[in-house]
């Protein structure tokens, strides 16, 4: 049997809850961590769900080794004045060597 693929997500507010109960019902994922900048926020959607939650970005993306991260977030949002998808790069722009990151 194959690991399940290890899911994160950005923005806890209006439409990231709808995204955690998809992948909540998908039989291969497993929601395991939640960032957004209002704390208690990201406490109540990973306590949901049984996630592990985060204020900062970057560092869930460092701990969690995630192999799906969905954006729930506003285009520009507050995360130290960058879009997330520009903090995401950036952190797997060194594991290109590794493995190709693609955006869907």
């Amino acid at each position: 049997m194959t690991e399940p693929l290890r899911f994160g997500l950005v923005g806890c507010g209006v439409i990231g809850p709808v995204h955690a109960e998809a992948i909540s019902r998908l039989p291969d994922a497993v929601l395991v961590s939640v960032a957004d900048l209002i704390p208690e926020r990201a406490q109540k959607l990973a306590a949901r769900y049984g996630a592990t939650p985060y204020t900062d970005l970057s560092t869930m993306l460092e701990r969690e080794g995630l192999d799906v991260v969905i954006i729930c977030t506003p285009l520009v949002d507050g995360y130290a004045g960058r879009r997330p998808v520009e903090i995401i790069l950036g952190i797997y722009e060194s594991a290109r060597t590794h493995q190709e990151v693609t955006l869907l």
